[in-house]
């Protein structure tokens, strides 16, 4: 059992600090033995980002935006851009476009903390030809936050007005 933990455990720290070792354990004669063997392996970093806003269009209705980016040391950068009608908060309809290589549309509804959703993209780009498109089916749940709990934006934290 503490020969997996430990093993895992070196794995993590390689993948977090990028190392250039392998700390590997061998059991002999019932007594682990460690050593260290120097490989040149690396587990590439992804670095994303994303931003979002809320519209308020009527009493029912609402429009998010959102840009979802992403990016790694040995791949170009990818971008998504997405807008989602919301009804009542309950229903929502949306589109995804990611420039060059796909076009998505889904829908969702949510009731009492659950969450359906469908989706379904077509590949445009060079991935076209791994598939032409795919369906997504998403069953989700929200848990309710502790009792007194309130969030607050990041302009009411520093006590800026807003809109």
């Amino acid at each position: 059992m503490s020969v997996i933990f430990l093993h895992h455990l070196h794995k993590s720290v390689r993948q977090l600090f990028q190392s250039d070792f392998l700390i590997r354990i061998i059991q002999r004669t019932g007594r682990p033995v460690w050593c260290f063997v120097y490989i040149n392996e690396r587990v590439i970093r992804h670095y994303q980002l994303m931003g979002s806003y809320e519209f308020s269009l009527t009493k029912d209705w609402g429009l998010s935006t959102s840009v979802f980016t992403r990016f790694t040391e040995v791949t170009p950068m990818q971008v998504d851009l997405n807008a989602m009608l919301n009804f009542n908060h309950d229903l929502c309809f949306g589109l995804t476009y990611r420039p060059k290589a796909a076009w998505a549309a889904m829908f969702g509804w949510k009731f009492e903390g659950y969450s359906l959703w469908y989706s379904y993209e077509m590949n445009t780009g060079v991935s076209k030809a791994l598939g032409f498109s795919s369906h997504e089916f998403t069953l989700g749940y929200t848990i309710k936050a502790p009792r007194g709990f309130r969030q607050k934006t990041l302009t009411q934290k520093r006590g800026l007005l807003t809109l």
